[in-house]
């Protein structure tokens, strides 16, 4: 065993013998190697195997942490819910966020409890601009937009460019049942464009952009929901370009942008130099659903619009939560998170995969993918997807299902979407078992 390992070791007895809890800071490096007599990079190795085990965090400048360990659970539940589109309890990380919300009332006072600015708390504009920059959207400050989670900023969109009655939005097939059902209740002229496990159907969606006053096209390029797929890169440049051509705008929904680590799997955004893509992103699906968070940015043309579009809603996000947020992210600590978030998901998209190769009934038309949190299992067209949902959960087994006579919005596309993000290793394994039992019967 390394020295290192050792110190790593002892560091673990350390928490269990102080009983430390989540959020409680660890021993200092000067103090470990006083103590251990060793010196201090090989007590900054072992806390950094201690981070890749995911047992502490670390803030820059401020000392190591504990996070919250796992329990084992003490039974599954009645139902495995795979519907559930957010993290487990357990990947939250309330006492951190907690930390920078302290944090947050200390740096910016009495201020963090007024109302904002209706465009975002100024200093998390700031460094939102920063973070997008890493992750290859490029945009000016006076572009980037707070909202209440992401699906105001979609609702935002859709009034500002229909509320003349003029135009239509595209959409894909199958996609986002919530954009949708907001089409419908907004009365807004609705085309579908499809979208399958071998990409978008560009050849469409050109006939559709020529023929048609579309005037906003919704997409979701990477980790599509319900499918899970992403397009390749000279898809989305063709999108882009197509889009430039006939005039129209695209609403790229990036809500698990956070998920992809190759820097060669680019937005939409990054291909657009004629100011045609609004960017959106949530901090819900991967971070803290609770503090609904949201940003949207838009082309230097629409800021004014959508100002005042959003001005319209209300007066603003709550500050505390974006200032906090702004900590978060500025002390690296997000980062941190995402990194976290990332190993679980994969862990979990890869214990899925194995299970659908070995236990799965044969020819049935799975999308799994390397990266992602859902699995989608296309069903004949002649099935009733409502049926096979509500039968499932009688069962035990909770899934979402596309082409549904329950929805207000029917795809054409059948299909099963199983979401991982919910549920544990164990739950997934017992759940993908009994759904791979019982669908045998339905299919």
């Amino acid at each position: 065993m390394y020295t290192y390992e050792m110190v790593a070791a002892w560091l673990r007895r350390e928490i269990r013998k102080k009983s430390l809890s989540q959020g409680d800071r660890m021993p200092s490096v000067r103090d470990v190697a006083r103590i251990l007599k060793v010196n201090k990079i090989t007590v900054v190795r072992a806390y950094r195997n201690l981070e890749e085990s995911h047992e502490v965090y670390a803030i820059p400048r401020g000392g190591y942490y504990v996070v919250a360990q796992e329990e084992l659970p003490e039974g599954i539940g009645a139902v495995i819910d795979f519907q559930r589109m957010l993290p487990e309890p357990r990947l939250l990380p309330s006492s951190e966020f907690l930390h920078a919300i302290n944090r947050a009332v200390r740096e910016y006072g009495k201020n963090i409890f007024n109302y904002g600015n209706p465009k975002g708390f100024p200093p998390l504009i700031e460094t939102l601009k920063k973070y997008f920059m890493q992750k290859n959207v490029y945009a000016r400050e006076r572009e980037i937009f707070v909202t209440n989670g992401a699906q105001q900023g979609i609702s935002l969109l859709l009034d500002m460019f229909f509320s003349d009655g003029d135009g239509a939005l595209l959409i894909e097939e199958p996609t986002y049942n919530l954009v949708q059902n907001f089409a419908i209740r907004k009365k807004i002229p609705c085309f579908t464009v499809k979208r399958d496990s071998k990409g978008l159907d560009l050849h469409s969606l050109e006939f559709i952009l020529r023929r048609e006053n579309i005037k906003l096209f919704y997409i979701m390029p990477r980790f599509h929901n319900p499918l899970g797929t992403s397009l390749s890169e000279a898809a989305k440049k063709r999108i882009v370009e197509l889009a430039h051509a006939y005039g129209a705008y695209i609403l790229e929904d990036d809500y698990l942008g956070d998920l992809e680590t190759d820097s060669g799997v680019l937005p939409l955004h990054y291909y657009d130099v004629h100011g045609r893509v609004i960017y959106l992103r949530s901090f819900s699906k991967t971070f803290m659903p609770g503090i609904r968070l949201g940003s949207v940015v838009v082309p230097g043309n629409l800021v004014s619009s959508f100002a005042e579009q959003r001005y319209l809603y209300d007066l603003g996000t709550s500050m505390l939560p974006q200032g906090a947020l702004n900590i978060f992210i500025r002390s690296g600590m997000y980062d941190h998170h995402v990194k976290k978030i990332v190993a679980v998901c994969g862990e979990k998209m890869s214990l899925a995969r194995s299970l659908v190769e070995k236990m799965s009934p044969p020819g049935m038309p799975w999308i799994v993918t390397d990266k992602g949190i859902t699995l989608w299992l296309e069903l004949p067209s002649s099935r009733d997807p409502e049926k096979i949902r509500s039968f499932l959960k009688e069962k035990g087994v909770a899934v979402s299902v596309t082409g549904d006579s329950s929805s207000e919005a029917v795809s054409g596309l059948k299909g099963v979407k199983i979401c991982l993000m919910g549920v544990g290793n164990e739950e997934i394994r017992k759940g993908l078992l009994l759904f791979f039992r019982e669908i045998k019967h339905l299919i």
